[in-house]
């Protein structure tokens, strides 16, 4: 087990003033030009393979902002060089990131104090160039199996199935603040993701074309106990379900999320 590194979930095209600016250069690594009547805090592009969701795990090239008192804006930043007064994130130990695949789309976005501003490109004869963010209205669905000694989820729908993660939130220390996931069960698909759906999945049974994240190197997943409370996370490429269930009697029982 282990504790969660929290990521960053943006949504696309948030309206918010004062707002940022961002423009794409053509090129091959791209330049963009942050502006705006706000300060850029932070700077991704994502992702290296096809179907991956925009988590920060994700991320192929991140950079923040340090604070520093001399940078200026508008702002030119091109991908893989690190501008003054930046760190790198992603990938780290200021490691150059990968070069970007010719007919590969990518995502970037900037996040300021008041609002983000992002879009699509893809590489074409050597330039980056605009294209449209495919906002897919897909659906998944996610259902809980109770009765059972082991939970189970029929998980349904037209997204392509990311990831399924159960744990639960550690707030035993008193001298730690921040409540800490801990991670009972995690899997995704191989393959870049591309699992289509449904499957029937059970806990610790890692289904064919399936591979473990953690409790890594393959162990098997610690029992489950009762009187805790276990959340689990059904993602998708485009979507998302969560629920909490409990066991009552050995038995697997819906329970609320807190």
């Amino acid at each position: 087990m282990k504790k969660i590194v929290v990521v960053l979930f943006l949504a696309l095209l948030l309206a918010c003033e004062p707002a940022l600016k961002v423009k794409l250069s053509g090129g091959n690594p791209p330049g963009f030009s942050l502006g705006g009547q706000d300060n850029t805090l932070m700077f991704f592009i994502c992702c290296q393979e096809p179907l991956q969701p925009l988590d920060q795990e994700n991320y192929i090239w991140e950079i923040r902002n340090n604070n520093a008192p001399n940078v200026t804006y508008p702002i030119n930043v091109t991908y893989g060089l690190i501008p003054q007064g930046f760190q790198q994130i992603s990938p780290k130990d200021n490691t150059a990131p990968p070069p970007l695949v010719e007919g590969r789309k990518y995502t970037y976005w900037a996040q300021g104090y008041y609002g983000g501003k992002g879009g699509c490109f893809e590489i074409r004869k050597g330039k980056a160039v605009t294209i449209g963010c495919d906002n897919r209205d897909v659906t998944l669905e996610a259902e809980l199996t109770e009765g059972g000694n082991l939970p189970s989820f029929a998980i349904r729908g037209d997204d392509y199935l990311y990831e399924l993660l159960i744990y639960y939130i550690d707030s035993t220390d008193k001298d730690d603040d921040d409540w800490r996931w801990e991670y009972m069960w995690q899997i995704r698909p191989e393959n870049e993701y591309k699992k289509k759906l449904p499957v029937e999945i059970e806990y610790g049974m890692l289904p064919e074309g399936y591979k473990q994240l953690s409790p890594e190197n393959g162990k098997q997943p610690m029992s489950l106990k009762s009187g805790i409370r276990y959340h689990y996370r059904v993602r998708g490429v485009n979507s998302l379900r969560v629920g909490c269930f409990e066991l009552i009697n050995g038995k697997t029982a819906k329970a609320d999320c807190p």
